[in-house]
């Protein structure tokens, strides 16, 4: 009818529903509600209790970590809702749309990082057979494979975790060494240290340990803070809620399961060493570690390993696959990503705490390496 105002259609109410909460994937799911006027309820996205009484018009969920949850699954079955599922493994719900870090791509980025550091040997932990935990560990396996490296097996550690920890820690030490050891979460890790420790192991020259999730709050408070793969969280929430919307949109969309790459890899002490018998080439590496804020040359680096130049060059591309330069510019390089990721640092501020000097060779560096600008990067990364 002529001058009647237009029906408003009533917001969207969403259920967030979390078996193991996670602030930063509320956060991402959070963001997208809010740009897209959803109704979000939160109230199980911390707690098992069903609401029994509950309707609305999507469900994001995770059914669980290593495995379902039989009663959250049951009660998402029952909704008969679109859904969406960010468990990690691929047997949740039957024809669901599912957003998962890719393990493939995780075991590509760890397997690197160990090699890029003189590491052999390998392990993983834990040896459990749940579904999540045994994919890591089934693709770093696949990987080391493909790259003409094989998987050192460590046994399942039964009992409390007082006996279980000393038991690692016989293994590890038993292992030929260095050797590298991925885990299937930060937690993880942080047992692993624990157990290296207990059996007088040093983290990272004899065990390096690499944890996946990047979990701040995990990582950086241990007397050796744990290196680990950067997985996006916020961005797995928020793209979890956009395969969402698809599915409301159009209740004839096929499900899909939707892989994510890791961003990258946080580097703290637990991998922060090069391994090499080489003894110039370990001097130097320790050198450049120590001094890469200060103006230091090829010059200066072959001064402390106590050879000639040229023996250094070559001996650096013989035992690490890359120049003394490179070793330089890779640890400013990982110094400036930690500084804008974690601080609001000003980029001249930035550049001249990495050893970079001035914000244009910051900028420079960014582009050669990154593909990226500074900015994009700390944006990218969540940085303040």
């Amino acid at each position: 009818m002529a001058g009647m105002p237009p029906l408003s259609i009533p917001p969207r109410s969403i259920l967030l529903a979390l078996t193991w909460y996670d602030h930063r994937i509320h956060a991402g799911v959070a963001r997208f509600a809010l740009e897209h006027g959803w109704n979000l309820d939160a109230r199980m996205a911390n707690s098992k209790e069903a609401l029994t009484d509950w309707s609305g018009d999507g469900v994001v969920c995770k059914l669980g970590c290593s495995t379902p949850d039989p009663g959250l699954h049951a009660f998402v079955r029952d909704l008969r809702l679109p859904l969406v599922d960010m468990s990690f493994f691929h047997q949740g719900l039957r024809k669901t749309t599912m957003v998962e870090f890719d393990n493939h791509a995780v075991a590509r980025l760890a397997t690197e990082h160990f090699l890029g550091r003189g590491i052999r040997n390998f392990a993983y932990f834990p040896a459990t057979a749940s579904l999540s935990v045994a994919d890591r560990r089934e693709c770093f396996c696949a990987e080391l494979k493909r790259r003409g490296h094989a998987l050192h097996p460590l046994a399942p550690c039964p009992g409390h975790w007082s006996e279980a920890e000393g038991d690692l820690g016989r293994q590890l030490a038993a292992l030929p060494g260095p050797v590298g050891v991925l885990c299937f979460n930060d937690n993880y890790g942080v047992k692993v240290l624990h157990a290296a420790a207990r059996a007088g192991l040093r983290v990272p020259e004899q065990v390096a340990i690499l944890g996946i999730d990047n979990n701040a709050l995990v990582c950086e408070h241990l007397a050796t803070p744990l290196s680990s793969v950067v997985l996006d969280m916020e961005a797995q929430g928020y793209r979890a809620a956009e395969e969402l919307q698809r599915l409301m949109d159009d209740r004839r969309a096929a499900p899909r399961t939707v892989f994510l790459p890791p961003a990258g890899i946080c580097v703290r002490r637990s991998t922060d060493h090069v391994a090499t018998d080489h003894t110039g080439v370990s001097a130097a590496v320790r050198f450049i570690h120590d001094q890469f804020r200060q103006p230091i040359q090829v010059e200066d680096v072959a001064g402390a390993a106590r050879m000639a130049r040229s023996s250094l060059k070559q001996a650096f591309q013989d035992e690490l696959g890359r120049s003394v330069t490179d070793e330089i510019e890779r640890i400013r390089m990982q110094e400036a990503c930690r500084l804008l990721a974690e601080t609001g640092l000003k980029l001249s501020v930035v550049a001249q705490r990495a050893g970079l000097n001035n914000e244009r060779r910051l900028l420079r560096c960014f582009r050669t390496r990154l593909g990226m600008t500074p900015h994009a990067y700390r944006t990218s990364r969540g940085g303040m």
